[in-house]
């Protein structure tokens, strides 16, 4: 019996052993199986994730490449210098559409942050970091170039050979036009037309008389120059910022006296340096003038806990231009995008460089408005557009400085009236033109008039090309 217990317990204890090494057998077999379909899955999530990438890099590549052509020229072979620059044809007719040159201002920042926030053929989108088509490109109107400058600004590597006036600022440009028109000889006779925004409104009337006096106008066939919420004449624009903040409600009493108290020094100290020029007296000046926007700034109203952003009042500053472009560093940073822009291995992005601009310091307290009168007087259109909630061009010292230029059509254009700009029967802004100058100004727009109005800067292109009136 006893035996037979034993027996029966050996066989029950084999039966267990038995059972549960075919549990562990199927455990490991489950176990293996698991680990191996995760090393699948894992495996095809990297696939899929690479092939995402390849796809987006791909899609970013054809995008850009269907919409523009990129290269970097030498201009300077004596210091191989370079100018990053984009160049985007026109939607129809390119061979026979004009040229257009833009130029961000700064002094120092990127004209790829034009091309890819304000009147570039796509712009980013911040949330998906996707390009998205802008419907209201200038290329719509014409073969547009964007351009780093001066060197060390974008993608344009610095040089030896820093640029520290608009003689020598303007003298790299016309060869810099020479030496695209020579890569591109289809645009050569084009007619062109040099636009650009903020200290471009230092750029540009500076080329242009430059190209004007040049022999046989540098063998650029120049038709206008524009400028967008331009710094242009300093003093002028600095007297006027007291006015400009009063009338938007930013200053009244106490905070008023203050910007007046600056003001007023800002103008003894400018006009010194005029009558006795030296660094040292333009720093001061500077430092003077400037602190008229820093009262205003610390004493206007703030908006949602933020100061105001300088360059549009109804909008709070937030970032280190006051907007927050960081999706477009983080866009234009990624190796994707540079490989479709062409962009050299080890180049870093940044919007602004202060290496291009704090060379520039005296040359900001500079005015442009005898090359404005040289070019009016020359016959060639100038127009001035401003939106009119940035404060720092803003458009009453646009206003003011364009009627003292003294070209010979001022008392005629200081005798016409602002007018409405209506498009499909909306206002959308104010201009007023006589003896070859148009001053426009924008309704809902900040220093960005591109960004923040796409279709109206569309038509103002459009106008100023065809030369058609912005009024009735």
């Amino acid at each position: 019996m006893m035996m037979m217990m034993m027996m029966m317990m050996m066989m029950m204890m084999m039966m267990m052993m038995m059972t549960m090494m075919t549990m562990m057998m199927m455990m490991m077999m489950m176990t293996m199986m698991m680990m191996m379909t995760m090393m699948m899955m894992m495996t095809m999530m990297m696939m899929m994730t690479m092939m995402t990438m390849m796809m987006m890099m791909m899609m970013t590549m054809m995008m850009m490449m269907t919409m523009i052509i990129i290269v970097i020229v030498m201009i300077t072979p004596e210091f191989q210098s370079k100018f990053f620059y984009i160049l985007a044809e026109a939607r129809k007719a390119p061979e026979t559409a004009p040229l257009v040159l833009w130029l961000t201002g700064g002094p120092g920042c990127s004209s790829v942050t034009a091309f890819f926030a304000e009147n570039g053929p796509a712009r980013i989108n911040a949330q998906t970091l996707q390009l998205e088509r802008n419907a209201d490109a200038w290329n719509n109107e014409a073969n547009v170039v964007w351009v780093d400058q001066p060197f060390g600004t974008g993608f344009s590597p610095e040089s030896p050979d820093v640029e520290t006036n608009e003689e020598i600022i303007s003298l790299y440009l016309v060869d810099f036009l020479q030496g695209l028109l020579k890569q591109f000889p289809a645009y050569a006779k084009a007619p062109l037309y040099i636009t650009g925004e903020s200290y471009a409104g230092r750029y540009v009337p500076s080329l242009c008389a430059r190209i004007l006096n040049t022999v046989n106008k540098a063998g650029l066939n120049l038709r206008g120059c524009a400028t967008g919420d331009p710094w242009s004449v300093p003093l002028t624009q600095y007297e006027t910022y007291g006015a400009f903040a009063t009338a938007n409600g930013l200053i009244h009493g106490a905070s008023k006296l203050a910007v007046d108290a600056a003001t007023f020094a800002c103008r003894e100290l400018y006009n010194s340096a005029v009558a006795n020029p030296s660094i040292e007296k333009w720093i001061e000046a500077e430092d003077a003038c400037s602190a008229i926007m820093a009262l205003i700034i610390e004493t206007a109203p703030k908006i949602d806990g933020h100061h105001i952003n300088v360059y549009d009042i109804k909008k709070p500053s937030i970032g280190k231009l006051g907007y927050n472009f960081t999706f477009m560093s983080d866009y234009v940073n990624m190796p994707a995008t540079r490989a479709a822009l062409g962009v050299p291995a080890g180049y870093k992005w940044t919007d602004c460089s202060t290496t291009a601009g704090i060379p520039l310091l005296i040359d900001r307290m500079m005015s442009s408005g005898p090359d404005v009168q040289a070019i009016l007087d020359a016959g060639l259109p100038y127009m001035v557009y401003s939106g009119k909630n940035d404060l720092i061009c803003n458009y009453v010292g646009a206003e003011a400085w364009t009627a003292e230029i003294g070209f010979a059509g001022q008392d005629a254009f200081n005798a016409a009236h602002l007018a409405p700009w209506t498009i499909a029967g909306k206002e959308v802004g104010q201009a007023k033109a006589a003896g070859g100058l148009t001053l426009v100004n924008i309704e809902d727009a900040g220093h960005l008039v591109p960004m923040d109005q796409p279709a109206v800067a569309s038509v103002l292109l459009h106008n100023f090309i065809h030369g058609k009136p912005f009024t009735a």
